[in-house]
């Protein structure tokens, strides 16, 4: 499980809910994965947090273009491979590679801890007065 604290706050207020809420979403899933067997069960919300994801990131990308983000271009090439990613773990973990979703899961608290705190920190930085 992964828990929201301070430190994970980037001063955006609409980011910064919505990165609890993706912790939530992906300590939900971790939840349903650990306590059933049921395969569609943990396919919906792997697939609602794929979605949360893409909303977010659409957010994420809107605000970095309103104020000309030079490393805009390479995060939405980083944003797409991360979905893809998800979108092909999903289809093994559908096909009945259940391995998969523990592998998966680590990718993604991995992956979250540094797109917040690396590679957000970063367009924060860079967007400081802009909005």
């Amino acid at each position: 499980m992964i828990e929201w604290n301070e430190n994970y706050k980037l001063g955006i207020e609409k980011i910064d809910k919505q990165h609890e809420f993706l912790m939530d979403y992906i300590n939900k899933l971790i939840e349903i994965h650990e306590m059933t067997q049921d395969k569609n069960a943990v396919a919906t919300v792997f697939i609602g947090l794929i979605h949360y994801f893409v909303y977010h990131f659409e957010h994420e990308e809107m605000v970095m273009q309103e104020c000309n983000y030079p490393g805009l271009e390479r995060r939405c090439f980083e944003n797409d491979i991360f979905c893809n990613n998800l979108e092909r773990a999903k289809l093994d973990y559908m096909k009945g590679d259940i391995s998969s979703l523990s592998y998966i899961i680590d990718y993604i608290k991995i992956w979250i801890m540094d797109h917040i705190m690396i590679e957000d920190k970063k367009y924060v930085g860079e967007l400081s007065g802009k909005f």
